[in-house]
């Protein structure tokens, strides 16, 4: 595995992301950022980082051109998350995120060399209008003191995620589906079982064999053939990084449907944080469609997760499909302070 050089070893990283408000843990940790920044930050970026202890860190990256081309607005200097694709990780991470966005604001004010700062993540609204409005003041009082000129203040919206409330009880979670959803998911069982299907749960292993298997499950269906998915070199490369981390710290999770000649037609892997199971792949193979096996291994996930005690099972971006599964969408908000030259 990689390791991001940020100044701040995982276990203190995930200490501070546990003790912020307001954001998605899961994604803010370091065993989503760093294989994001891995397979997906461009080439030239490189973490910049404002630490201050127990108090919390920015974990940004300076994306963009070269410090002599800052008058130069076709090419922006921008500070942004560590992971540069999603927004779903906060990279203000700390229990006092008030004091921490002043100092970096200070920071900020005294450094020209920048145009734009993106601060995704937020999830809560009250803890953004609070965060937006104390960046509004500071931008205010720090207005003589910017080196680059004046401080705009911006909001925007991120992505959305579908998650499922468990609370420990699956049976719960079923009341609360559609009449149409259950009798679906129960004739795909019938038909799964007349076929022969069985569901085998898998360890990851240091040879990388897992996400081979996955990969060719994958490589036989939709995402396949439009090279999406972990079929793609750079998503494969952000799985086989977090497969890894999340292997050597007991959180993976990876199921298999097989046939009953033992040919592999499907799979779910996830990973657990804390009572939180987030769902990251989900995948089978053209030919066995119509046993809806995406939605068996779903359904024995919500049971497995419940059964084990998590209190919720995030889904992952918002999508048509997941809304029959879900109880809530979460927003994402992004926070934007520019130079207004």
């Amino acid at each position: 595995m990689s390791e991001l050089d940020v100044g701040i070893d995982p276990g203190r990283w995930e200490r501070l992301v546990d003790a912020t408000p307001g954001i998605d843990p899961w994604c803010s940790g370091p065993d989503w950022v760093v294989p994001a920044f891995a397979a997906y930050a461009p080439e030239g970026a490189e973490p910049w980082v404002d630490d201050h202890g127990e108090l919390g860190a920015a974990l940004l990256a300076r994306y963009g051109g070269a410090p002599d081309s800052l008058t130069d607005l076709e090419t922006p200097v921008i500070l942004a998350g560590l992971e540069p694709l999603w927004g779903f990780a906060c990279p203000l991470i700390g229990p006092d995120p008030e004091r921490l966005l002043e100092a970096l604001v200070r920071r900020l004010a005294d450094d020209p060399t920048w145009h734009r700062v993106v601060l995704p993540g937020f999830v809560d609204p009250e803890r953004l209008r609070t965060l937006a409005l104390h960046l509004f003041d500071l931008t205010e009082r720090l207005a003589a003191r910017s080196r680059g000129g004046p401080l705009e203040v911006g909001l925007a919206e991120g992505i959305a995620r579908r998650v499922v409330d468990l609370e420990g009880d699956a049976a719960a979670w079923w009341d609360r589906r559609g009449s149409k959803f259950r009798r679906n998911l129960r004739r795909a069982r019938r038909r799964a079982d007349e076929a022969g299907v069985t569901f085998v749960d898998l360890d990851a292993d240091d040879d990388g064999s897992l996400i081979d298997r996955l990969v060719a499950i994958e490589a036989q269906g939709w995402k396949g053939a439009e090279a999406s998915g972990i079929a793609s070199p750079d998503m494969q490369r952000f799985y086989r990084e977090m497969v890894g981390r999340l292997d050597e710290a007991g959180r993976l999770r990876a199921s298999i449907a097989v046939d009953a000649d033992g040919r592999d037609l499907a799979f779910i892997l996830g990973g657990v944080r804390g009572d939180v199971y987030r769902g990251l792949q989900l995948s089978y193979v053209a030919d066995a469609a119509s046993l809806s096996l995406g939605h068996l291994l779903q359904w024995r996930e919500v049971e497995a997760l419940a059964a084990a005690g998590l209190r919720t099972y995030d889904l992952g971006m918002e999508m048509d499909y997941k809304a029959g599964w879900s109880d809530r969408l979460v927003a994402s908000h992004v926070l934007v302070l520019q130079r207004t030259w």
